[in-house]
């Protein structure tokens, strides 16, 4: 993470104590109860990304959406849930054939963990095959 990243990041506090901004990594959601506020606060951080030149990637950006994809998962008003690429790459995931392919595959299941008790039971029998003493042929 860039210093001027880490600083915008350190001052949304001063923007406002309540402003609904979240932010992971480089990615950062701004939720509001009205457009207005949605607005209001853009304004504060395009401002304070300015002071601290701070540019934001044209492509990436999305304003006033009611639903988005941030940090891999659809957030709406009525929370978030996996993003529908994510729980297609787990199923169209080739079978791995070395540990880097096997911890992937791990990895892409884990990040959907929160919405099924099923997932850690699932990946049980592949656990012993994360250990680096396990021959891949």
């Amino acid at each position: 993470m860039c210093a001027d990243h880490y600083r915008l990041a350190r001052r949304r506090r001063f923007i406002s104590p309540r402003a609904f901004i979240a932010q992971c990594k480089e990615d950062i959601i701004i939720f509001s109860r009205t457009f207005e506020e949605n607005i209001r606060l853009l304004r504060l951080l395009f401002c304070t990304a300015d002071e601290h030149n701070v540019s934001f990637n044209k492509k990436k950006t999305v304003l006033a959406s009611l639903t988005g994809v941030f940090v891999g998962y659809v957030v709406s008003e009525n929370g978030f849930c996996p993003n529908h690429a994510l729980t297609q790459a787990i199923r169209e995931f080739l079978q791995p054939s070395n540990l880097t392919d096997l911890r992937s595959f791990v990895g892409l299941c884990q990040q959907v963990g929160n919405f099924s008790t099923k997932i850690a039971a699932a990946l049980v029998p592949l656990a012993p095959l994360l250990k680096k003493t396990i021959a891949w042929d």
